[in-house]
């Protein structure tokens, strides 16, 4: 019995260091992405975020976007991930969402015949547009639905939530990328 009490108190304490390890490096990364400003985006992250790191993550993408004085009219998202993240952005600024959804079909001859939008696209004209895509690795995503949207659009700007600092060159620069990690991170459907 007193082996097991014994045991039982290593454990306890074990998980009690683990859980104030864990509390200390999301408090760290959390004051990490609140002191972000627009110089020091995007941020270099080493594990999977917590969620309320990530909700600090897109509350600091509103304050980014008014630190380069860009006043978006309507947010599109790239179907899926992208359609969430948009989502959760264009609630924070009051402003529309649209959805654009990439189609990869055999039957598309052309890159614009692989976009299907939601709405029509002539209704962003004279509008300054923000598009949010989850990830980019390739950029071919992200090109298509600009190549899309900029002729149409007043102003076009790209942000993306994460960014592999390893792997392929992309197609597209996005204009703002909120966090970059060597390692691949996998979202949520």
């Amino acid at each position: 019995m007193t082996i097991f009490l014994t045991a039982f108190a290593i454990v306890t304490g074990l998980v009690t260091l683990l859980a104030g390890a864990l509390a200390f490096n999301d408090a760290y990364v959390s004051r990490r992405i609140e002191r972000a400003e627009a110089d020091t985006v995007p941020l270099k992250i080493r594990k999977s975020l917590s969620y309320s790191q990530f909700v600090a993550g897109m509350a600091k993408a509103h304050a980014i976007l008014d630190e380069v004085r860009f006043v978006q009219d309507v947010v599109v998202g790239v179907h899926y991930m992208g359609a969430s993240f948009g989502a959760i952005l264009a609630k924070q600024l009051y402003i529309p969402l649209k959805i654009a959804e990439i189609v990869y079909a055999t039957g598309a001859s052309t890159q614009a015949d692989r976009v299907a939008f939601a709405f029509d696209v002539s209704d962003l004209k004279g509008k300054n547009v923000l598009i949010v895509d989850n990830s980019i690795r390739t950029g071919r995503t992200l090109k298509m639905v600009y190549d899309q949207i900029a002729p149409h659009a007043l102003h076009t700007k790209t942000l993306v939530v994460y960014k592999s600092t390893a792997g392929a060159v992309s197609s597209i620069t996005p204009d703002i990328v909120l966090f970059h990690s060597d390692t691949p991170i996998k979202f949520l459907r």
